[in-house]
């Protein structure tokens, strides 16, 4: 059964989710689908709702019979960093917990990304974790199990779904759009050049078409749009507080240290007499043959 719900999103700004559900009850609405907003759960951010709020919205679900069918949340799922991507974590986690708090007049949990079943409670995650991405993906399905959860995934069934369009479907953004000129810009190579390809098929000139790649500017103004020149673009390195093009000196250095490793001696003496303060402390990085550090330290 198909289930159509209000996003009340043209309401955040003056209406509490309460007020909302009894706005989507006026207006002849059996469900409601909680979309981000600040007071509640907002991109990328930690959920601010608290147990007093959750528990106006239940009274106020009870009191419309509206249900919340749905949290939508644009959260991100892991980071290269690994305390940003503990954060990520913390905030699945915590709009994990509100949505298992929000519940209907019934008693049944309403669920965050979530197909109802009456009696069943079903997280269907319908893309595939980006590479590196896995640990907190499976950080997050493992919670969603701690509270008594059946998570579906592309692995148990044909349930994944594509965030791109399909190539019909841009064929008819082409088509209603009419650009002048089309650059493609996401993706490898290869779907750089299906994309093109796509422009093509609906009528766009092949000069009109620009497949560029990393640093090479595409210039727009009266006279149309070029290719300009390529400017530096990719890795940079920084050496000290300078940054740009290192020196060949500083790369040469970094390698042998990188093949060599790196041996210090710390030692604190007297300003007095000279004499040693502390013993003196040794310090080796990379070092070759490391299983004769006793040795090393003894000579």
């Amino acid at each position: 059964m198909v289930k159509i719900a209000l996003d009340p999103a043209m309401y955040h700004a003056t209406m509490s989710v309460a007020d909302e559900l009894r706005k989507a009850a006026d207006l002849g609405y059996e469900y409601l689908e909680l979309s981000p907003r600040a007071d509640w759960f907002f991109w990328h951010r930690y959920p601010k709702a608290d147990n007093a709020m959750i528990a106006e919205v239940n009274k106020a679900v009870k009191e419309t019979g509206v249900r919340i069918s749905s949290l939508v949340p644009v959260f991100g799922w892991s980071a290269p960093d690994e305390q940003e991507r503990q954060a990520q974590v913390r905030n699945w986690k915590r709009l994990l917990e509100i949505a298992r708090g929000l519940r209907s007049c019934s008693g049944a949990p309403h669920r965050a990304l979530v197909y109802e079943t009456p009696g069943f409670t079903d997280y269907f995650f319908s893309a595939t974790p980006i590479p590196g991405n896995e640990r907190a993906v499976n950080e997050t399905i493992d919670r969603l199990y701690h509270i008594g959860c059946d998570v579906v995934t592309p692995r148990e069934a044909p349930v994944h779904a594509s965030g791109h369009g399909y190539a019909e479907e841009i064929k008819l953004m082409l088509n209603l759009v009419k650009p002048r000129y089309v650059m493609p810009f996401h993706g490898d190579f290869k779907r750089l050049r299906l994309h093109a390809q796509l422009a093509q098929d609906v009528g766009i000139a092949p000069e009109d078409t620009f497949q560029g790649e990393n640093g090479l500017p595409l210039d727009i103004d009266e006279r149309g749009a070029r290719f300009g020149s390529a400017e530096q673009s990719g890795m940079i390195f920084v050496d000290g507080v300078d940054i740009g093009d290192p020196a060949d000196v500083a790369l040469r250095d970094r390698r042998m240290l990188s093949a060599d490793g790196i041996f210090i001696v710390v030692a604190t003496v007297s300003e007095q007499d000279g004499s040693s303060v502390v013993p003196p402390e040794v310090i080796f990085r990379g070092v070759p043959f490391t299983e004769q550090a006793d040795e090393l330290l003894n000579v």
